[in-house]
C-alpha cells in the first residue's frame, strides 16, 4: 500500500522565508523546533528502520505533538491573511503526512536527497527547451 508522507523541508522553507525577512518571531520558534527534529534525524541516519522507528517514537513523537499543539494556539492569535498564518495553516493541513515518519522507520523526514538527485535532469530538460528550435541556438 502506498501512503503519502509530507516533506518537513517544505514546511520549514515557509517559515525560513519569514525569518529571513525578519517578519515573525513565531516563525523563528518553529525553525528551532524543527531543528530539534532534524538533530534527532541526524543521529539516527544510517540505522535500521526498526531502530529509527523506536527513536522517533521516544524522542520525536513528543516534539511533533507539542509543535502542532503550539501551532494551533498561534494560528488563533494571528491575523488570518498574514504570511505567518499561511505558513502555519500549510503545516497544520499537512500534519497527517508529516507525522507519517513517526510510524514508519523507512520514511525520510524530507525529500531533499531526491530533489538533489533529479536537479541535473530538470536543468538539462530546461536547457534543451531553450536551445530547441531554429532560433534556440541564438538564445
Amino acid at each position: 500500500m502506498v501512503t503519502l508522507a509530507s516533506c518537513w523541508a517544505q514546511v520549514r522553507r515557509g517559515f525560513y522565508d519569514l525569518v529571513k525577512v525578519g517578519a515573525s518571531p513565531i516563525a523563528a520558534e518553529v525553525l528551532q523546533r524543527i531543528a530539534a527534529l532534524y538533530a534527532i534525524e541526524a543521529e539516527i541516519r544510517g540505522r535500521s528502520s526498526a531502530e529509527r522507528l523506536a527513536m522517533r517514537q521516544v524522542r520525536s513523537r513528543p516534539l511533533v505533538a507539542k509543535l502542532f499543539s503550539w501551532l494551533e494556539i498561534q494560528l488563533g492569535r494571528l491575523p488570518r491573511s498574514s504570511p505567518t498564518a499561511e505558513a502555519t495553516r500549510y503545516a497544520l493541513n499537512h500534519r497527517t503526512g508529516l507525522e507519517r515518519l513517526l510510524d514508519d522507520g523507512r520514511i525520510e523526514a524530507d525529500t531533499n536527497v531526491v530533489e538533489r538527485a533529479i536537479r541535473p535532469i530538470c536543468l538539462s530538460r530546461k536547457n534543451a527547451l531553450i536551445a530547441s528550435g531554429d532560433d534556440g541556438g541564438a538564445r
